[in-house]
């Protein structure tokens, strides 16, 4: 997914910066605040909800725009 997304937004302007876990982006989320943050709900070592937390709890995180994106297709997720 993140290839997807990659693609579709970099030619229209948007600076993307990926991350391979939650730590490490919330890592790159504290020493270089972006603008907007699309967080998968189902990342290795934590779980989006919690990976949304943190960045909430950071400084500025309060005005962080996070969209949440999965590519689960099952109606229980």
């Amino acid at each position: 997914m993140a290839k997807l997304l990659r693609d579709l937004l970099t030619p229209v302007g948007f600076d993307v910066a990926e991350a391979a876990d939650a730590a490490s982006s919330l890592a790159r989320a504290s020493a270089s605040p972006p603008d907007a943050v699309l967080v998968d709900l189902r990342m290795p070592g934590m779980s989006g909800l919690e990976a949304t937390r943190r960045l909430r709890a950071l400084e500025g995180g309060a005005h962080l725009v996070i969209i949440a994106v999965s590519a689960s297709v099952f109606g229980h997720h």
